[in-house]
């Protein structure tokens, strides 16, 4: 198993999805991850985002421990 912890090798994961996506020429789809706390850092993130997001956020967010700050779309945080 790895050392690292599950919100590093998201990221990871994620930025190479995207990589290989826009290298096939495609629009990654979703373009960008965060990990957030509670609502209120909802303001923080800009952009497009699915109605249902602030809801769950409302209803899971203060039942995770922080780990992530966001950092620049497509790149690892």
């Amino acid at each position: 198993m790895s050392n690292r912890r599950p919100a590093s090798l998201l990221r990871e994961r994620f930025a190479a999805l995207v990589a290989a996506e826009t290298a096939l020429g495609r629009d990654p789809e979703p373009e960008r991850i965060a990990f957030i706390r509670s609502p209120a850092e909802l303001a923080g993130l800009g952009g497009d985002r699915v109605d249902y997001l602030e809801p769950v956020v409302r209803r899971y967010g203060s039942r995770v421990s922080p780990c992530w700050t966001p950092g620049p779309p497509g790149r690892p945080g």
